[in-house]
């Protein structure tokens, strides 16, 4: 079974009930393995696959601590490590490592993963019926749908992908600028049509190699 969350469901809902929420549905009395008739499991696992890392500031680590308070109240469920920085090409067997450890729960953040699961959530349901797969996802053109005409906009930049601006501010805190990370912070200064300013922990200028280029009077 496969269900997915928007992003304004999960935040508006809180984020920690709707992680809850769906640990409900997969362990609680109404769970498909109870309304088929199977005995009810005394102990689940639950999984979480993510395209940035669980210290984020943002979304993913939003996802990773709720599910860990979710799971403070529901003492019949294990987190599993989490994959974290999975690349799209790399979900699907993310997601196939899980199903073959008979995981309850599978937690994707992002519809990034929603088109290469169709395939591993269609084959687990016939080999690992118990196996549950939830996708909390984002809807740009209904969140930001009127950017265009808004004079600044404030988002996070995954929010962005695919939008344009004449100018662009990005904010970014110091990070240790691996492969993952430079495709993120490349997302976000590319949506700037005319004018980009970096504002950055220190040490990033110089792991992206532009301190040199830099002016020396602003």
């Amino acid at each position: 079974m496969s269900k997915n969350i928007n992003r304004r469901q999960f935040v508006a809902g809180g984020a920690t009930a709707a992680a809850a929420l769906a640990l409900t549905a997969c362990g609680g009395s109404g769970s498909d393995s109870a309304s088929t008739g199977s005995a009810e499991k005394s102990s689940y696992k639950v999984a979480m696959i993510m395209s940035g890392i669980i210290t984020d500031g943002g979304w993913d680590q939003a996802h990773y601590e709720s599910l860990k308070r979710a799971i403070d109240s529901h003492p019949n469920w294990e987190m599993l490590e989490p994959k974290e920085n999975v690349a799209n090409a790399d979900a699907a067997t993310a997601a196939e490592s899980y199903v073959d450890q008979d995981v309850d729960l599978i937690v994707g953040n992002g519809n990034q993963f929603a088109s290469t699961w169709a395939e591993v959530a269609s084959d687990a349901a016939e080999s690992h019926p118990n196996v549950h797969f939830l996708i909390t996802n984002t809807n740009p053109e209904q969140e930001l749908a009127d950017y265009e005409s808004t004079d600044n906009v404030v988002a996070c930049y995954h929010l962005t992908k695919g939008m344009e601006f004449d100018a662009v501010i990005v904010v970014w805190p110091g990070c240790d600028l691996d492969d993952g990370e430079r495709r993120r912070l490349y997302t976000a200064c590319s949506r700037a049509l005319h004018a980009a300013a970096l504002l950055c922990g220190e040490g990033l200028m110089e792991k992206l190699g532009l301190e040199e280029n830099l002016p020396q009077e602003v």
